[in-house]
């Protein structure tokens, strides 16, 4: 049973299943996949070329099996678990390398990848906007963490150095402005510029000091606030109309972006404005 499922990137989906005692067989798999283990403590068995090969795996734990490889394994008990699938295009496109594997990892912990997962899980299930910039933000993140510590062969990605021109800079916040109101992703921003997600992602944090979904958060908040001074709508529509799914979630993220809720700042006289960071 699929309780979670969505596309990050094209060929990079994430889902979370829950599955009775059983097998998987797959015996050469067409992308990576990568399990966060969600059960306590549970034993499972893996088909080698010289039989079943016993593993315990804690909660926690993660599994990475990848591209081209046998996946074969049965376990006795229900188990639970996050799992990302991604063709191993999507890293190369994502980190703009070329010719790399990655080595199998069966049981492992890895406490900053179990972060990016428990994160990204967080998000998705909570479903409360505006999160595309976020989501393909955090797994970025993860396809980085996979290519740099599961590498087999090939380069590892290095951030790259250098700030966005003052052209390109104009050309990302004129769009960010522009589509303030959308829930937009990480692909449309670097495809605005023929640059990877991780390059853009790097160059952006160099030039403003703050990531891109940071950003996009700050300028939505302003605008909300604008539109809490200049208009008579109310603040839950004030709060759909700039992405957010709910009203829970746009006061808390104004509240940590502007240090008061939007009633307070309704209340207090539009007193405290939001410092966004500007490049003009």
């Amino acid at each position: 049973m699929s309780l979670i499922t969505y596309p990050l990137f094209e060929g990079m989906h994430v889902e979370e299943l829950v599955l009775p005692p059983g097998i998987i067989t797959q015996p050469r798999l067409d992308r990576h996949r990568l399990a966060l283990n969600l059960t306590p403590g549970h034993s499972v068995e893996i088909k080698r070329r010289n039989g079943w090969e016993k593993r315990f795996y804690k909660a926690e734990d993660l599994a990475m099996v990848p591209f081209d490889h046998a996946n074969i394994i049965r376990w006795f008990t229900e188990i639970r678990y996050f799992l990302i699938t991604i063709e191993p295009a999507v890293i190369q496109n994502l980190l703009q390398t070329h010719n790399m594997s990655l080595a199998e990892q069966r049981g492992i912990q890895d406490k900053m990848l179990s972060q990016l997962l428990f994160r990204l899980r967080h998000e998705l299930r909570s479903q409360s906007g505006p999160g595309r910039l976020l989501h393909q933000s955090l797994a970025l993140c993860i396809a980085i963490h996979m290519a740099t510590n599961f590498i087999k062969d090939g380069k590892r990605p290095f951030a790259p150095k250098g700030k966005f021109s003052s052209t390109q800079l104009a050309t990302v916040i004129e769009y960010l402005d522009a589509s303030v109101k959308n829930d937009i992703g990480l692909t449309e921003l670097a495809g605005l510029l023929n640059i990877s997600p991780f390059h853009f992602s790097h160059l952006f944090k160099n030039t403003l000091g703050i990531s891109p979904h940071q950003f996009y958060l700050h300028l939505k908040i302003h605008r909300a606030m604008m539109a809490i001074q200049h208009s008579n709508s109310s603040l839950t529509d004030v709060a759909y109309e700039f992405g957010f799914s709910d009203q829970a979630h746009f006061s808390k993220m104004f509240k940590k972006i502007a240090g008061l809720s939007p009633r307070e700042y309704q209340n207090n006289q539009y007193s405290k404005i939001i410092q966004v960071p500007s490049p003009y």
